[in-house]
C-alpha cells in the first residue's frame, strides 16, 4: 500500500515539475517576445529620431535661406520706403483737406460800431487769379482810387491762359487760331504793380514727407505759410504748396488779398486774410468735386474772411458750402466806366462804316456755347427773320466749345451771307468792336449779365440778351436791355433795330447811364473798399 502511495506521489510530483518547466519555457518566451519588441522598439526610435534630426535640419536650412532673404530684401525696401511713406503722407494730407473741406466754417467776429475807415487806415491789398483780366482790372480801379495795389500773375498755374495776361486787355490782336505764348502779342511793358510769381514743381525735389520740420521751415521762412513744429497737418498743408513758394512769398507782401480761381484755396495756406471773388466754375462745380483740388477750394472758402459775389446766381452755391451770412457781401460787378466809355477817334468804326455803308451791325460777342450762350437759339433766330432785316450785318466772334455745331447750323440755315466771323479777339480789339457796331448781342440762357453785356452797356451801345433779376439783382430799376429768351423774341428784338436804327443810340445812352448808376467803378468802389476793411477788422479781431 504504502509503495502504490509512494508511487503515486512520484507522478504526481513528476507531473508538476513538468508543468513547472513548461510554464517556465513559456514564461521565457514571452520574455524573448518582450526583448524582441524593445529592440524593434529601439530601431524604430532611432529611425525616428534621424528622421526628427533630419527634419530639424531641414527647418534649419530653411530659417536661413528665410533669413538670407530677408536680409538681401531689407536694402530693397528699405530704398522705397520714402516712397510708401509719401503714399500713406498723401492720403493723411487728402482726409486733413477733406476733413476741412466738410467742417463748419468759424462764425466771423464783429468788429463793433466804431468806424472800421478810422480804425483800419490805408492798407495795402493784391489781385491774384486773372481769368478775363478781372483781378486786373480791379487792380487798376483800386489805384486809380489811391489804395496800395497789386496784381499778382501766376503765368504757369492759375494764368497760364493767353486770355489770362494783362496785355490781353492792352493789346490789340484779331486772328483765327488763339495765341500760343504771349510772344505773338504784340510787345507790352507791364506797369510797376503787376508783379509775377513762378509755380516750379522743381521746388518739390527738395524735400520728401518724412516730416522735416526744421527744412521745410526754413524753406517757408519768408512766406506767411504757418508751420508748426512737431504738427503733421501742418507739415502735410505746406507740402502741398510748394509750387506755390513764390506765389505765397507775394501774398506774405500785402496787407490782404482779393482771390478767385483756384488761389482761393491756394489762399487758404496763407496768414493773411482774404476776399473771395468768385466768378463761376470756382464756385458753381469746383468745391463740390470729391478730390483733392475740390477739397482744397472748399477749405479755401471756409478760411476766407470774407466774400464778394457779384449777382444772385451765385447766392445759392455759396450758401450751399455753409459759409455765415455775415461774410458774405453781395455786390455788383465793377466796371471802370472810363475805359468802357464812347470812343471819339475809332479807326475802326470807320472802316466797317466804309465796308458796309448803310447796314445795321450787330456784334455777337459771346463764345459759341449752346448750353451756356444760347448761340443756337440766336442762329434759329436770325434764320426766322432773315427777310425782314436785310439791312443786318451779324459780325460774330468765332471760338468756343460748339464751333463745329454751329458752322454746320449755319450752313444748315442757310444764313452764311449774313454772319460775318471776325476770329479771336483781345479785349482791346474787342472794345474797339463794341464802339464801332450799333447793337451787341450776348447770351439768351442763365439770365445773368456778364462781363461783355456790362462793358457794352458802359460803351453805350444797345443790348440784346436774356436777364433776370432773380440770377443778377434786384436793382431799384431793370437794365433797359432789348430782353428775349426765345427764338420768338429774338427775332422781335433784331427786326426791331433795323427798322428803328434812329433810336438806337438813344437805348446805348440810357444803358451807359443805368451801368454808371449801378455798376461804375466810381459808384461801386466805396462798397468794395469797406468789404476789405470789414475783412482785416475781422481779422485782426480773431488774432
Amino acid at each position: 500500500m504504502k509503495k502504490k502511495m509512494k508511487f503515486l506521489l512520484d507522478l504526481v510530483n513528476g507531473k508538476k515539475i513538468k508543468n513547472l518547466n513548461e510554464h517556465l519555457q513559456d514564461h521565457d518566451n514571452q520574455i524573448i517576445n518582450i526583448y524582441d519588441q524593445i529592440q524593434n522598439l529601439a530601431k524604430n526610435l532611432d529611425a525616428q529620431i534621424q528622421n526628427i534630426n533630419t527634419q530639424i535640419q531641414t527647418i534649419d536650412n530653411n530659417l536661413n535661406a528665410q533669413i538670407h532673404n530677408l536680409s538681401e530684401n531689407l536694402n530693397a525696401q528699405i530704398q522705397t520706403s520714402d516712397e510708401q511713406i509719401q503714399g500713406i503722407n498723401s492720403i493723411l494730407r487728402k482726409f486733413f483737406l477733406r476733413y476741412e473741406a466738410i467742417s463748419k466754417p468759424e462764425q466771423p467776429s464783429q468788429p463793433g460800431t466804431a468806424d472800421i475807415h478810422s480804425i483800419v487806415g490805408d492798407y495795402s491789398i493784391g489781385y491774384s487769379c486773372n481769368l478775363l483780366n478781372n483781378s486786373y482790372s480791379f487792380c487798376k480801379i483800386a489805384c486809380k482810387n489811391g489804395v496800395n495795389a497789386s496784381f499778382f500773375l501766376d503765368r504757369k498755374f492759375a494764368d497760364n491762359f493767353i486770355t489770362s495776361l494783362p496785355q490781353w486787355e492792352e493789346v490789340d490782336f484779331q486772328g483765327d487760331e488763339m495765341p500760343g505764348t504771349q510772344d505773338e502779342l504784340p510787345h507790352w511793358e507791364p506797369p510797376d504793380f503787376v508783379r509775377s510769381a513762378e509755380w516750379n514743381m522743381d521746388h518739390l525735389n527738395n524735400f520728401s514727407l518724412r516730416f522735416e520740420y526744421e527744412k521745410m521751415q526754413d524753406f517757408f521762412k519768408d512766406t506767411a505759410v504757418d508751420l508748426k513744429h512737431n504738427d503733421a497737418f501742418s507739415y502735410l498743408s505746406a507740402y502741398s504748396v510748394i509750387p506755390h513758394y513764390e506765389l505765397l512769398r507775394l501774398y506774405n507782401t500785402v496787407d490782404i488779398l482779393h482771390v478767385s480761381g483756384v488761389h482761393i484755396g491756394v489762399a487758404s495756406f496763407t496768414n493773411k486774410p482774404y476776399v473771395t471773388f468768385p466768378f463761376g466754375g470756382d464756385l458753381f462745380t469746383l468745391p463740390f468735386n470729391n478730390n483733392e483740388i475740390g477739397w482744397m477750394q472748399a477749405r479755401g472758402f471756409y478760411k476766407a474772411s470774407g466774400h464778394i459775389v457779384s449777382g444772385n446766381i451765385f447766392m445759392k452755391y455759396i450758401e450751399t458750402l455753409g459759409i455765415p451770412k455775415e461774410k458774405i457781401d453781395l455786390i455788383p460787378f465793377m466796371i471802370d466806366t472810363d475805359i468802357y466809355a464812347p470812343c471819339r477817334e475809332n479807326p475802326l468804326r470807320d472802316e466797317l462804316r466804309s465796308r458796309y455803308p448803310g447796314k445795321v451791325l450787330f456784334l455777337l460777342g459771346a463764345r459759341q456755347n449752346w448750353f451756356w450762350k444760347g448761340s443756337d437759339k440766336l442762329l434759329n433766330a436770325i434764320a426766322k427773320v432773315k427777310d425782314k432785316i436785310e439791312n443786318a450785318v451779324f459780325l460774330t466772334v468765332w471760338y468756343g466749345q460748339d464751333l463745329k455745331r454751329s458752322e454746320e447750323l449755319i450752313k444748315t440755315l442757310g444764313i452764311e451771307d449774313n454772319i460775318c466771323k471776325i476770329g479771336i479777339l483781345s479785349r482791346k480789339t474787342l472794345r474797339n468792336y463794341i464802339d464801332a457796331v450799333d447793337v451787341c448781342i450776348d447770351q439768351f440762357t442763365h439770365g445773368g449779365l456778364g462781363t461783355f453785356s456790362l462793358e457794352s452797356m458802359s460803351c453805350a451801345k444797345p443790348l440784346i440778351s436774356y436777364y433776370t433779376a432773380d440770377s443778377h439783382f434786384h436793382f431799384e430799376n431793370d437794365p433797359p436791355l432789348l430782353n428775349a429768351f426765345s427764338e420768338d423774341e429774338i427775332s422781335e428784338s433784331l427786326v426791331y433795330c433795323v427798322n428803328n436804327a434812329e433810336k438806337l443810340p438813344g437805348l446805348g445812352s440810357d444803358n451807359r447811364n443805368w451801368i454808371k448808376r449801378y455798376h461804375g467803378h466810381e459808384v461801386l468802389w466805396p462798397a468794395y473798399d469797406d468789404v476789405y476793411k470789414k475783412a482785416l477788422m475781422n481779422y485782426r479781431n480773431k488774432i
